[in-house]
């Protein structure tokens, strides 16, 4: 998968064409970001090995979505944002050169799947690294499961349905199941925006940070499973986000 990432940098003095300076070791440097969630991973990746290196240097960065980086960096809150609105636009410009390429060609379907299948082993990925902070969370906070709720309970199984039917409707190219996975998320999202204000305001410190953790990895295995919904949806129907009648002219029936 070939990724796009646009970062939004205040203005450095180091020059672009040479290596920049070593961090001075004798103080900390702070470097607040803030933006889109899809780059969250790499951008983590990054703060932990520069940290490594330099550990006098701090990188946060906060996955709050693209347009609230934008604006915390317009207002100078942050030192930098970053916006995953080009990867859009590279899947737009992607469309249409397949079109061009594919519009007279016997052969699109195949190049449909091949495209699509490199997306959905990047989800698989995801699913396995999310599900591995999941671990972590135990090996940090230790036995959660007083911490254990109604709402974490049903987010907990909704994610498991959701990777299930993500990978049937893979196996079977089944657009219907691709498009409950989308339905299925909007109940995750759900759960995740009810439960942090109540999170903020609980006085059991340890039980609510494990219980926000929980649901920030769950929710984003959640969005991995659409995007591979998403996939299929092009595999099939040669578009991303099909319209009703377009899924119900590749919809198979009995």
């Amino acid at each position: 998968m070939i990724a796009t990432i646009v970062a939004i940098m205040a203005p450095l003095s180091a020059n672009a064409e040479t290596v920049p300076d070593t961090p001075n070791s004798s103080g900390t440097f702070n470097l607040n970001g803030a933006g889109a969630t899809f780059p969250f991973p790499l951008i983590d990746l990054w703060r932990v090995e520069y940290h490594n290196d330099y550990p006098n240097v701090n990188l946060n960065y906060q996955s709050i979505g693209s347009g609230g980086g934008v604006k915390q960096h317009i207002e100078k809150t942050v030192n930098f944002a970053a916006s995953d609105a080009i990867r859009t636009k590279y899947f737009e410009v992607e469309d249409l050169t397949f079109d061009m390429l594919l519009k007279y060609q016997p052969v699109a379907d195949d190049f449909r799947l091949i495209r699509s299948s490199t997306e959905i082993s990047y989800a698989f990925s995801r699913f396995g690294r999310y599900a591995y902070d999941i671990t972590l969370v135990r090996d940090l906070f230790g036995d959660v499961s007083e911490c254990t709720n109604a709402s974490l309970v049903e987010s907990t199984k909704k994610v498991k349905h959701m990777i299930k039917e993500a990978v049937l409707s893979f196996a079977e190219l089944d657009v219907r199941k691709a498009i409950e996975i989308r339905e299925d998320e909007k109940f995750i999202d759900k759960i995740y925006r009810e439960r942090l204000p109540k999170l903020i305001e609980s006085t059991n410190t340890r039980c609510a940070l494990a219980e926000a953790l929980l649901l920030r990895y769950l929710e984003r295995i959640g969005d991995h499973a659409v995007f591979m919904s998403d996939a299929i949806n092009y595999i099939v129907t040669g578009k991303h986000r099909p319209s009703e009648e377009r899924i119900a002219s590749h919809t198979k029936t009995e």
